[in-house]
């Protein structure tokens, strides 16, 4: 594969990442999530984050408010399940953040960290 070649799936695949975040974000707010843009405890103590990135390599890391922690595991869940991100960052106020990559492992890897 040329350097050529690799850039353009790369931007191929950024154009995906692209679409599928607009999705979420419609789909999101369905749910109760609220786009957030930043990590911003003032604004919600349950977030979670989802990354998109260039084809130059540059990753932009977009976060999503929840109101409850059932919420924000439930939101994981969706993530994880139904989309092509392939992973999540959860982020608890007062807490760690953990990333979850897993929809099989979730419950018992939300509950050693969360609950």
């Amino acid at each position: 594969m040329t350097n050529k070649e690799a850039y353009e799936m790369r931007e191929k695949r950024e154009k995906e990442l692209q679409e599928e975040l607009l999705r979420v974000q419609c789909d999101g707010e369905d749910k109760g999530y609220i786009y957030a843009g930043r990590l911003d405890f003032d604004y919600a103590e349950f977030l979670f984050q989802i990354e998109t990135f260039t084809a130059a390599g540059r990753i932009y890391p977009h976060y999503f408010a929840c109101k409850t922690l059932g919420d924000l595991k439930e939101a994981i869940r969706w993530i994880l399940k139904d989309t092509t991100f392939g992973e999540a960052t959860a982020f608890v106020k007062g807490g760690s953040y953990v990333t979850f990559r897993r929809a099989e492992t979730l419950d018992r890897e939300f509950r050693y960290y969360y609950e």
